[in-house]
């Protein structure tokens, strides 16, 4: 599946508030090929492709001049608003391997999970070595294959496209279903945590008293 976006050169004086008020993204691409450039992309059109294209190549289509095969190198968030604020495009030549992040989708149904047990993720992402067109947008780790609580997947079980390396441990575990706690355990929790609440009170109390008994030796001091 290909991956386009439109992109309008930006010119260095054009404010980037009103850029943003007319449901635009302000943003820059830059690469071994091409010099820094700042251009403009239609906010919708970009959430869209981010959401889909995950760690895909993307055809940046500057208007009136090239298009470029980029990676969404970074994006900006504002911390108030929630909206994107800027965006990074790194372009990538085709024929040079590129070390990238590639996400994980966890599919399938564990049945150690539907036995009470929860799911623990190892990676949400992993490292990977690969020509620029042998990128996908996402691994897929099958969790149906845990079937009980001793089982686990690790980075060396998952089932690679072809001309993808991973450059994590390959013993490195990616997913592992950790087993309910029984009766006792749960209860042996609960006093524990009593226990700790009970010895957080009387060390506060103890505190209170030593600053009481503080202040009133000042009180002292100074009325003599």
């Amino acid at each position: 599946m290909t991956f386009s976006i439109i992109a309008k050169p930006r010119e260095a004086k054009q404010n980037l508030n009103k850029i943003r008020a007319e449901l635009s993204v302000p943003a820059v691409f830059y690469g071994p090929e091409v010099e820094a450039t700042s251009v403009i992309v239609d906010r919708n059109e970009f959430e869209k492709v981010y959401r889909e294209a995950g760690s895909n190549l993307i055809n940046l289509e500057v208007e009136g001049g090239n298009t470029y095969s980029v990676l969404i190198q970074d994006v900006q968030v504002n911390p108030r608003t929630r909206g994107i604020s800027h965006i990074d495009f790194r372009q990538i030549p085709m024929g040079i391997e590129i070390t990238t992040e590639i996400s994980l989708d966890f599919v399938g149904e564990s049945q150690a999970v539907k036995m009470g047990g929860t799911l623990n993720k190892g990676f949400e992402s992993l490292s990977v070595t690969c020509l620029p067109q042998d990128l996908v947008g996402e691994l897929e780790v099958d969790i149906s294959k845990i079937d009980n609580f001793d089982k686990v997947i690790r980075v060396s079980d998952l089932q690679l496209p072809n001309g993808i390396r991973v450059s994590d441990d390959p013993e490195a575990v990616v997913a592992s279903v950790t087993a309910p706690l029984s009766e006792e355990q749960l209860q042996a929790k609960d006093e524990a945590e009593t226990a700790t609440n009970l010895e957080d009170i009387k060390v506060d109390g103890e505190k209170k008293e030593e600053s009481e008994e503080s202040t009133e030796e000042k009180k002292d001091e100074s009325s003599k």
